[in-house]
């Protein structure tokens, strides 16, 4: 369902079933000077639950910066130097209210990286009991995103214990 504000915005192009077997809508893009703006929102229905009356709401996008980082200050008289000094982070992605993910710096390079086989996540992965033991360990993950608040709108007749 796509709302007034984007009518003349788009062109209907069809329905395809993805792998999953849901059903896409595919859209393209006529004009993109209105579209995302501040103001914006973006109408989201799904017919296949069965909730015809409700749908979600991405709106207002606002970009950030993030400068994400982990430290870890073990105490050297407590710790397992092989086992203790490991840390993983996932790395951030896209999902229906945050798009755009350009990881701009990661400080220091991962050991390795690794992929979450089930749903696909990459997880950066430092083993700090390689390196001579310090008072603390740092990781800085820098990245910028573009983040829409979302309201959700329930049709509470439907709504059944559960």
């Amino acid at each position: 369902m796509i709302t007034q504000i984007f009518k003349k915005s788009f062109k209907y192009i069809g329905i395809l079933k993805n792998i999953s077997g849901i059903p896409l809508v595919i859209l393209f893009l006529l004009n993109s000077q209105n579209v995302l703006s501040q103001d914006s929102a973006i109408f989201v229905a799904s017919n296949n639950t069965g909730f015809n009356s409700s749908h979600i709401v991405y709106y207002n996008p606002r970009v950030f910066n993030v400068n994400y980082t982990f430290e870890l200050h073990p105490d050297s008289n407590k710790i397992n130097k092989s086992k203790d000094l490991k840390i993983w982070i996932p790395v951030p992605r896209e999902w229906d209210s945050q798009k755009a993910v350009k990881i701009i710096a990661i400080e220091p390079i991962p050991d390795a990286t690794y992929e979450d086989p089930e749903y696909g996540n990459k997880i950066l992965f430092w083993d700090f009991g390689k390196k001579p033991i310090e008072e603390s360990y740092k990781v800085n993950l820098k990245y910028r995103c573009e983040v829409f608040e979302v309201y959700t709108e329930i049709d509470s007749n439907r709504i059944a214990p559960f």
